[in-house]
């Protein structure tokens, strides 16, 4: 019964990841996201300070914009 209920959840995961396209729209937000910080950490100096702190963590607009418009477009984009 274990075993089936296993098989039924990664036959379904395999689905969604390669029938609904949740495979390309990861590949592409991580791509995205990467490419985005990595630009504007070379290009535009000031975005490495700080945005804002939560906790103990702070969190630089190198990575809050690229994580805003990436959480957009998967927003946005058809499944």
């Amino acid at each position: 019964m274990l075993f089936g209920l296993i098989l039924l959840a990664i036959i379904y995961l395999a689905y969604l990841l390669l029938i609904k396209g949740w495979l390309w729209k990861l590949i592409i937000f991580i791509g995205g996201w990467v490419g985005i910080s990595v630009l504007l950490r070379a290009y535009i100096p000031n975005s490495s300070h700080i945005c804002f702190t939560f906790d103990d963590i702070s969190f630089s607009w190198a990575t809050v914009i690229p994580t805003v418009i990436c959480i957009l477009v998967l927003a946005h984009t058809e499944s």
